[in-house]
């Protein structure tokens, strides 16, 4: 039987394994990110339908700020209406 004597202690070796393995798996975790295709923008028909509910979602913002402000500034109000 062979045996080897190293002046590095049993506990410093396995946490140099340790290390080792980590590193591998982050190497081979950004190979798997780097190898995946960049995400395709969506499709102008869906963007429109998002750009649509934001404009309908401000517009039921700025009415509410009307009606809040019906009361302090009626001119303002009515601008924020038409």
């Amino acid at each position: 039987m062979l045996t080897v004597h190293s002046s590095v202690s049993p506990s410093r070796a396995s946490r140099h394994g340790v290390a080792m393995l980590v590193m591998a798996a982050c190497s081979l975790a950004s190979i798997a990110v780097a190898a995946e295709p960049p995400a395709a923008p969506p499709p102008l028909a869906a963007r429109e339908q998002e750009v649509a509910r934001q404009f309908h979602d401000l517009e039921r913002t700025f009415l509410r700020l009307a009606d809040l402000l019906a009361a302090s500034d009626p001119r303002r109000s009515a601008l924020l209406r038409e």
